[in-house]
């Protein structure tokens, strides 16, 4: 899994429990712990250090090394900041995993899009999938309009469009 992970999609449609079922997984296979952002406090489990303040999250994020760092609701807390672009373009020398959790594509801002190597990408609307299609440059991810509740789609980016790796998932599993 590529270190700057994307979970996009609209609420009741399945990011938290993605989000959830991959830092344990992290967890199970590689011992990583999971730095979390969550204003709601919700249990991500033992293995998860839960921060309800933005200030202490960003904290801990450059304290400690080789964590999964989840930010829920991203763009409700983050939208289109400048100050967290780091997160996404320097975090990786910390040997963490970055995942921006949020609803909408556009709350980042292009240069943390394009930081981007994988998506979990929920149904989206017409204007947004456009969007992602022409960043990621593949017509497939115009599929995402067309999904029904649970089910997204898993896409790993390479070099080459043609050759990026799209899979249909659905949660819970």
């Amino acid at each position: 899994m590529s270190i700057h992970v994307g979970i996009i999609g609209p609420s009741l449609f399945g990011k938290s429990h993605v989000g959830k079922r991959l830092s344990l997984t992290y967890w199970q296979r590689e011992r990583r712990r999971s730095i979390v952002f969550d204003t709601r406090s919700a249990n991500w489990g033992n293995h998860s250090l839960v921060f309800t303040d933005k200030a202490k999250f960003l904290e801990a994020c450059w304290r400690y090394r080789s964590c999964a760092v989840f930010c829920d609701d991203f763009g409700d807390h983050f939208e289109r900041d400048k100050e967290v672009t780091p997160m996404f373009t320097s975090l990786r020398h910390q040997f963490h995993q970055l995942h921006a959790m949020t609803h909408v594509w556009q709350d980042m801002l292009p240069k943390q899009r394009n930081q981007l190597g994988t998506l979990f990408l929920f149904w989206q609307t017409r204007e947004s999938a456009e969007s992602i299609a022409r960043e990621w440059s593949d017509s497939r991810l115009l599929e995402s309009t067309r999904l029904p509740k649970y089910e997204f789609l898993h896409c790993r980016k390479h070099a080459d469009a043609p050759n990026h790796i799209i899979t249909r998932g659905r949660f819970p599993a």
